[in-house]
């Protein structure tokens, strides 16, 4: 239970007990501190709520940041590490590597392209 949850049970538990005390004792004011207290003590308790979930919130982001920030340095790495080794080979041959990337690429687009749904419209016989 965090402090704000805390302070506001305490202050309906207040509550309750001045509209008790006010409604023995007759005392109208008294009574409407006491329901005033209940509803801030109600209020402070949803806050206490509405924070303690909003960490929780914030630590799992925190985490899930780190995460991608670990996956982002891996990925990176790789990368350079693959090409400080093409670097070399399309210094070397530049027309085989433009023809290879050329190639890669259209297979690549002949893989996400697909050949998709045939249409076939008929025309109705008159």
């Amino acid at each position: 239970m965090t402090e704000m949850k805390a302070d506001g049970a305490a202050n309906v538990a207040l509550g309750r007990f001045e509209s008790a005390a006010g409604e023995a004792l007759g005392d109208e004011e008294m009574q409407l501190r006491g329901a005033g207290r209940q509803v801030g003590g109600h209020v402070q308790e949803a806050a206490g709520v509405v924070k303690a979930t909003l960490e929780e919130v914030a630590e799992q982001a925190s985490a899930a940041f780190s995460l991608a920030s670990d996956a982002y340095r891996r990925i990176s790495d790789s990368a350079q590490g693959i090409a400080r080794r093409v670097d070399p080979f399309v210094d070397e041959r530049p027309y085989l590597a433009l023809s290879l990337a050329a190639a890669g690429g259209l297979f690549v687009g002949l893989l996400i392209a697909g050949r998709g749904p045939k249409v076939i419209y008929v025309k109705p016989r008159t």
